[in-house]
């Protein structure tokens, strides 16, 4: 294991990670290091939820590990366009399979579907309309995905990567305890797995987005995937430096990721 200075990369999940267990518990620095897998079920990456599922968690995993692999199984575009994009997002890369990984060597698994592996550090996440869901212990998720949404799809992600990052820096359970078979709608904001109404389009007529860090990132993610239609302005004051490559990068409009 690689012994010397931090990354700039990382440098902010590190001060994260620092303030959440300590600087003196365990091998902090270097949780970065850990292999962890993304996956999916191929019933559910065929759908539109899935497709945004997986590649919002390829985007935000890639800022939290140096030895990430993708497994994309049943869906060959999909694939294509991680491995052809993800030499963009971190300079670290990644590998993009297509199937027959071992997961017993992975710290962490992250798939996009309904079933969980208890034997494995396994997170399951999915969505339907509005309502996120997230299980990393027993229990599986519903299956529906059916209600295309990309709010919902996106908070499915950072709850599964949550759960990821809980793992990689052995988070203790009076701090934050891994979820099971949590749903959570945001179209109500309360713990519902009711998928609510179709989002409608939406007509931009001039939209100023000020701030493009990690949440301005974020914003400009979604509306990429929203069905609006409009103008949009973004401004932010200060220079892109080396530790910023963790928390803000372009998002690639995949072919497909329909928007």
């Amino acid at each position: 294991m690689n012994n010397g200075p931090v990354d700039p990369e990382f440098s902010r999940q590190l001060a994260t990670a620092q303030s959440l267990v300590g600087k003196a518990d365990g091998d902090i620095e270097h949780f970065f290091e850990a292999p962890v897998l993304l996956t999916g079920e191929p019933d559910v990456l065929c759908t539109e939820n899935g497709r945004w599922l997986l590649w919002n968690s390829a985007f935000l995993l890639v800022r939290m590990t140096k030895r990430l692999t993708i497994e994309v199984r049943g869906n060959e575009e999909l694939a294509g366009d991680i491995r052809a994009a993800i030499a963009d997002l971190t300079k670290h890369g990644a590998e993009v399979s297509a199937g027959g990984v071992d997961r017993r060597q992975f710290e962490a698994i992250l798939s996009v579907g309904s079933n969980v592996e208890p034997s494995l550090p396994w997170t399951s996440v999915n969505s339907n309309g509005w309502v996120a869901r997230v299980s990393s212990l027993r229990t599986n998720l519903p299956v529906d995905c059916s209600q295309a949404n990309p709010i919902g799809a996106l908070a499915a992600a950072a709850l599964g990567v949550t759960e990821v990052f809980k793992r990689l820096i052995k988070l203790k359970p009076e701090r934050g305890e891994l979820h099971d078979n949590f749903a959570f709608s945001f179209y109500s904001y309360s713990e519902h797995d009711d998928p609510g109404p179709p989002i409608p389009s939406l007509k931009v007529e001039n939209l100023l987005i000020v701030g493009a860090g990690a949440i301005g990132n974020g914003v400009c993610q979604l509306l990429r995937q929203l069905p609006a239609d409009g103008t949009v302005s973004i401004v932010d004051p200060q220079d892109f430096k080396e530790e910023n490559l963790g928390t803000s990068r372009q998002v690639p409009r995949f072919s497909s990721l329909k928007s």
